[in-house]
């Protein structure tokens, strides 16, 4: 969802009136689909959504989340992981040329009272300043049973191409290796929705080693060996 607004320090009440109804959409969205949802302001460095999820945040109070916004983060998220939101920072103090459909993805640990809770979190931009820098961010958290990647990846969620944040030198790298076929990602979001490799071949109007020959080749890509691994890895590289 895309919509210009006025410049990050100009912002007035009208503009968060106007948004209304974007969090109630937001809202009745995660009604549909219980993920753990926020919506990031990072005007305020606070949180206008925050969906109750004790999964995903194990241990947190929700309402700790809410009240207390970035600064909950910055307190819980392990040093090590802390370059993640420091480039997410630099990331939103700048526009981001014809990105508009772009999801990034990343991975972070957080120190709750007795252990670590593996974080996987995808970010969608939902409103830009009219300078074309983000204002208010999409996320959606998720617990994966393991880290796919320390990278931050980025990409055009209609494209099969995905690219590494180098922090270095503030630019994107192609991760060649992840580029998936046409093939290969309908062939995941059939396998998402439940579907048997017998009824994928029907649906795609392949052979069955066709369909097993995808497999494989999503496997090498993703370095896993069934089909659970591949999807979550998917899932977090924003494939599916």
């Amino acid at each position: 969802m895309y919509r210009a607004a006025h410049r990050l320090d100009q912002m007035t009440p009208a503009d968060y009136q106007a948004i209304e109804p974007m969090l109630k959409a937001v809202e009745t969205m995660n009604r549909l689909y219980p993920q753990m949802i926020i919506v990031a302001d990072l005007r305020t460095q606070g949180f206008l959504y925050v969906s109750h999820s004790p999964f995903v945040m194990e241990g947190f109070d929700v309402e700790e989340v809410r009240a207390r916004g970035f600064d909950f983060f910055r307190d819980k998220v392990e040093e090590e992981d802390m370059d993640v939101a420091r480039v997410i920072g630099r990331l939103a103090s700048r526009p981001i040329d014809s990105t508009h459909s772009w999801v990034l993805s990343f991975h972070y640990r957080l120190q709750a009272k007795k252990r670590q809770l593996l974080i996987n979190q995808r970010l969608s931009v939902l409103v830009y300043d009219a300078e074309g820098r983000p204002w208010l961010v999409l996320g959606v958290l998720t617990r994966p049973a393991r880290q796919v990647t320390k990278y931050i990846v980025g990409g055009d969620y209609c494209s099969t191409r995905r690219y590494r944040f180098i922090s270095e030198r503030e630019g994107w790298a192609e991760l060649k290796e992840l580029r998936l076929s046409e093939p290969e990602r309908m062939m995941l979001q059939l396998s998402a929705r439940g579907f048997t490799v017998e009824e994928i071949s029907e649906a795609m109007c392949r052979s069955l080693h066709t369909v097993q020959y995808y497999r494989r080749r999503v496997y090498e890509k993703f370095g896993v060996d069934e089909i659970g691994a591949a999807l979550a890895a998917a899932t977090c590289y924003c494939l599916i």
